[in-house]
């Protein structure tokens, strides 16, 4: 459970009136395929607005060039399933449109067969 806090502010001619509004939600756990530009950008925005909270990267490995990435660590793809469960985790696959969109479609159903 993680708790988000919202901050309400409303003026009127006379007062300023401040809210602070404190919700309780599930955020699912995110992987992100991909360290480009794209899984970046996916990241901010996951991170930022969505109902997921981004958990770790995951690329092939020969593709590994640093240990982390957005604080966040980066997992070889092929032992992503023993670290992170399937059950528990969702993929978003964040590869920039490269070779007409058919490495996207791969690493889709690479996951999929992982059970993401």
């Amino acid at each position: 459970m993680t708790k988000r806090i919202l901050y309400l502010k409303i003026s009127t001619k006379n007062k300023n009136l401040n809210f602070f509004i404190i919700q309780k939600i599930t955020l699912k756990k995110l992987i992100i395929f991909g360290t480009g530009i794209a899984a970046k950008l996916a990241h901010f925005y996951f991170k930022r607005d969505g109902e997921y909270l981004p958990v770790c990267f995951t690329v092939n490995r020969s593709y590994i060039n640093s240990e982390k990435l957005c604080k966040l660590p980066i997992i070889p793809f092929e032992r992503i399933d023993t670290i992170y469960k399937p059950d528990l985790h969702e993929i978003f696959v964040a590869i920039g449109p490269s070779s007409m969109n058919v490495n996207r479609e791969i690493k889709y159903k690479e996951s999929k067969s992982k059970g993401y």
